[in-house]
C-alpha cells in the first residue's frame, strides 16, 4: 500500500514539474493553489489518483512547491524510479493529535524510530 502511494506521489510530482515547467517556457507561473485545484479536478476523471489520500498528494505538491522557489523550476529533477526512494508524508497538525508527531516514512529519522524504509 506505501508504495503504491509512493508510485502515485512520483507521478503526482513529475507531473507537476512538467506543468511549471511548460508554463514557464511560455512565460507564465503555475503555483501550488492552482495545482491542487486541478489535482482535485484530476482525481474525478482519474481513479487510480483516489488511490491514495489526498492530503499526502496535496503534500506533494507542497514539497514541489517549495524546492522550485528554493532551486528553480528547470533546476529540480525528476523523480526517476531507478534512483528515487520512495518516501511520503502524512501532514497533520499537533493540536489534533496533542502533540505527536510523526517522523517521514523512508527518512533516516523514521529508521532510527523503527519504522524503517519502504
Amino acid at each position: 500500500m506505501c508504495e503504491e502511494f509512493g508510485s502515485i506521489c512520483r507521478a503526482v510530482w513529475n507531473t507537476g514539474l512538467d506543468q511549471r515547467r511548460q508554463y514557464r517556457r511560455r512565460g507564465g507561473w503555475m503555483n501550488y493553489v492552482a495545482q491542487a485545484a486541478e489535482l482535485a479536478d484530476a482525481k474525478r476523471d482519474h481513479s487510480w489518483l483516489k488511490a491514495a489520500p489526498s492530503h499526502v498528494l496535496q503534500q506533494t505538491l507542497k514539497d514541489l512547491d517549495r524546492a522550485c522557489r528554493e532551486h528553480g523550476t528547470f533546476k529540480v529533477r525528476w523523480r526517476s524510479k531507478a534512483r528515487w526512494v520512495p518516501s511520503l508524508a502524512f501532514p497533520c497538525r499537533e493540536s489534533h493529535h496533542r502533540g505527536t508527531s510523526w517522523p517521514q516514512v523512508g527518512s533516516r529519522e523514521a529508521a532510527q524510530a523503527g519504522v524503517g524504509h519502504l
